[in-house]
């Protein structure tokens, strides 16, 4: 029989692991679409962008994609965080210290220092703001409002409501982090 501590810390790594790589993507994608929005001159001899081992997608078809990308990352790295809180309870229930320690895996979520979650939480709908507002797309109509707010609440909530504290609510040590 499978050892069931260990499966969950496995499981709990997996999650913060992935939790990772969403908020990445969606912190990648905003700095792309940042790019395109502010600097349209410096794409004009590309014919698209590739993306490895797919296709070539024309700059407009990526710019959709990639806000795509931008917009669903903060729901996916809630889900996620989600779920590792669960884990980590099932475990806390279990074993306290093993918590703590699984609480140790090295990313952005369990950074102690504040730094790494804001910018990976709040710099991604700024960018993708100044964007949205250079290039039109957000104006003061209602459907421009509207897109401005949604390209706001997903990664703000994500923020308020998961990233404020760091996972296993450790602050920083005589180190800072």
């Amino acid at each position: 029989m499978a050892d069931i501590d260990a499966i969950l810390v496995d499981n709990l790594k997996e999650c913060l692991r992935q939790t990772n790589r969403y908020l990445n993507a969606g912190f990648f994608s905003s700095l792309i679409v940042f790019a395109l929005a502010v600097d349209p001159a410096a794409f004009a001899g590309a014919s698209g962008i590739s993306i490895p081992s797919l296709t070539t997608l024309p700059l407009k078809h990526a710019q959709i994609a990639l806000v795509g990308v931008y917009w669903l990352s903060p729901f996916m790295a809630y889900f996620t965080v989600s779920r590792a809180h669960r884990i980590a309870i099932e475990l806390q229930k279990r074993d306290r210290q093993l918590v703590s320690a699984a609480s140790t895996f090295p990313c952005i979520l369990t950074s102690r220092v504040h730094g790494p979650r804001i910018l990976i939480c709040l710099l991604p709908p700024l960018l993708v703001s100044i964007a949205g507002w250079t290039t039109g797309v957000f104006n003061f109509s209602f459907l421009g409002l509207f897109l401005f707010l949604q390209s706001l609440i997903p990664h703000v909530s994500l923020y308020i409501d998961r990233l404020r504290r760091s996972f296993g609510e450790l602050a920083p040590d005589a180190f800072g982090d």
